[in-house]
């Protein structure tokens, strides 16, 4: 009896430890060539890539079954997959829930689908299937979000080709991110990119490219319609089903890249496309030495110049104020300029969703585009140079996401607002050299990046107040604002930076309770402020060295409540002279050690050698 129960603890004691696979680090890439090194396999992490399959053009590897691989729970670096002919299911992924690379599925000719792959929510380097001829869809992660990563976005891409038995992309319609990079070549049975509808570009980073090559009965690539991104490489060739360019409206050129010196715009035999005004953010913003092929497609899209002269449909001069309420109105005018206020506004049954049908406008007295919950991008207006007797305001666009459409701006001779937009993300206006009063930007609950690169002067006074996601700010060629500068209230701000040629200040300089901020480095330029200077409530505020050439304030002075400021020594000098460098009150209270009081600031200063 006692040897009974010897043996049956034995076997249970056996069974609970095969039950589940004893945690082990692998430190390496992992390389699977075959079957028997499959069966071996024994890591839950890997700590580098996993590759699996023939390596080269030898010949394919004799695996067929990957369920070994369940014991694996994560990885940092991508999965490859090449040359397996008999494996049948990807089952044996099942837990993984992220690829921080890319997963790479080249000649898979045993898959039909992705069946195996049921809890993958992310892949930061990007989705590669290629040369898999027998794969019919891609179900098989109704989880996946995200594929691409902001760290990642000069390789990261989405690359479909060489897969002639694959008919859509709609199981790809869960994805909310890609990259920035886009390729989709050589897929025959494609009639289109519709599984990509949800999906817009990851932010940051450098520009991208789309390549869409050879896919025989591809009709329109309206799926990238929410693609949202800057590219320096386009090219659309051999696809003689394809009847217009209208899913890339708000795609726009981005020459910023240093890694490439050539840029392309390649437009080559789509024998059936009628129209090309559907890439306007693109081709009207190439410089004149841009590389472009275009041929052999219909008439209106055979040349750059059939091109814009298609598009570029203009014909009058309206007098007046204009307001456009459907889509409708949008796409019939033909107006190249208008002398009053052109307002853009949604109508509740006809929403708008694209400017395209503005391409031709080049002056308008005033802009107002506002209310508009459909519209992704100001694409449309490329040509726009001037507003000549009022305003710019983009106002609750709730569905815009970046300002791709007013590059060519470089005038405006009111204010300019920019405020509520929910969901904007970049805001670039790369040509705006004048602005004759105010620029604000207010409550923009998602705006990261605001850059003006060629703002020159403002009229008026420049605010920026509660963007809770700006990361950055900068007007680097900035040499006058003629009323106040107010900086608040954006929490995500770390480094107030980028006005170093500011020498002009008509009057108040407040920076106030901005939750992150840690340095005030811009500014350098500044010497006079004639009304107050406020610095208050930055909580993690550190530094200001970038104000260290003030001299002279005519109104009052105020530090306060700037709690982990220790070092104020870049007001050493006003300080120390105030009653001849400030022309009004100065009060330093509540912030950190040795900058408390006005006392402990000045004492502190004149014990550093």
């Amino acid at each position: 009896m006692k040897k009974y129960v010897s043996l049956l603890i034995t076997v249970i004691c056996s069974l609970l430890v095969g039950g589940k696979a004893t945690a082990k680090t692998c430190t390496s890439t992992v390389l699977l060539l075959t079957q028997a090194d499959v069966s071996a396999f024994d890591c839950t992490h890997i700590e580098g890539d996993l590759k699996i399959g023939s390596r080269g053009p030898g010949g394919w590897s004799n695996i067929g079954n990957i369920r070994r691989l369940s014991m694996l729970q994560s990885l940092t670096g991508s999965i490859i997959m090449e040359r397996n002919e008999h494996i049948r299911s990807l089952e044996g992924f099942e837990n993984i829930k992220r690829i921080p690379g890319a997963l790479v599925l080249d000649a898979q000719t045993g898959l039909t689908d992705l069946t195996g792959l049921a809890n993958l929510e992310y892949i930061g380097y990007g989705l590669v299937i290629v040369n898999s001829h027998n794969i019919t869809s891609l179900e098989g992660m109704p989880k996946l979000r995200q594929i691409g990563d902001s760290a990642a976005t000069s390789r990261a891409r989405l690359h479909i080709g060489y897969n002639r038995s694959l008919q859509s992309l709609d199981a790809l319609s869960t994805v909310h991110t890609l990259p920035r990079i886009i390729e989709i070549t050589r897929s025959p049975l494609l009639t289109h990119l519709d599984g990509l509808l949800n999906a817009r570009a990851v932010t940051g980073g450098e520009p991208g490219h789309i390549y869409i090559i050879q896919n025989t009965n591809l009709r329109n690539v309206d799926g990238l319609r929410n693609f949202t991104a800057p590219i320096m490489e386009l090219k659309i060739n051999n696809n003689p089903s394809l009847e217009n360019l209208d899913g890339l409206r708000h795609v726009v050129y981005d020459n910023s890249s240093i890694r490439f010196r050539t840029n392309y715009f390649e437009l080559m035999g789509n024998r059936n496309l009628t129209s090309a005004c559907g890439a306007t953010g693109l081709w009207s913003n190439v410089p004149d030495n841009f590389y472009t092929r275009i041929y052999d497609n219909t008439r209106a899209t055979n040349s750059l110049a059939a091109i814009k002269n298609h598009c570029h449909v203009c014909s009058s001069y309206y007098d007046g104020d204009l307001v456009l309420e459907t889509q409708e109105q949008v796409d019939g005018l033909q107006y190249c300029e208008v002398s009053g206020k052109l307002t853009v506004v949604d109508h509740p049954t006809d929403p708008i969703d694209s400017l395209l049908g503005l391409s031709g406008l080049k002056k308008v007295g005033g802009l107002d585009v506002s209310n508009n919950h459909t519209l992704l991008s100001l694409n449309g207006l490329n040509q726009l140079t001037d507003i000549t007797n009022g305003s710019l305001h983009v106002i609750r666009n709730t569905g815009l996401v970046t300002t791709s459409g007013l590059e060519g701006l470089a005038r405006v001779s009111g204010d300019v607002k920019i405020q509520r937009n929910s969901n904007i993300i970049q805001l670039n206006l790369g040509t705006l050299t004048s602005v004759n009063k105010d620029v604000s930007l207010y409550l923009n609950g998602n705006l990261r990046s605001i850059v003006f690169p060629s703002l020159v002067n403002i009229g008026g006074s420049l605010g920026i107040k509660t963007n809770q996601a700006a990361t950055s700010v900068a007007a680097f060629r900035l040499q006058a604002v003629q009323g106040n500068v107010y900086v608040g209230y954006n929490h995500k701000l770390r480094h107030l930076q980028g006005f170093n040629r500011l020498r002009t200040l008509g009057n108040n300089l407040l920076i106030d309770s901005n939750m992150n901020m840690e340095t005030i480095i811009g500014f350098s330029a500044l010497k006079k402020v004639p009304g107050d200077l406020q610095i208050t409530n930055n909580l993690s505020l550190n530094n200001l060295e970038g104000l260290h050439n003030i001299n002279r304030i005519d109104g009052d002075f105020t530090l306060t409540d700037n709690i982990n400021l220790e070092d104020a020594c870049a007001f050493e000098e006003l300080l120390t002279h105030s009653h001849r460098t400030i022309g009004g009150n100065t009060t330093v209270a509540n912030n950190g050690e040795n900058s408390s009081s006005l006392l402990d600031l000045l004492t502190t200063c004149w014990r550093i050698p």
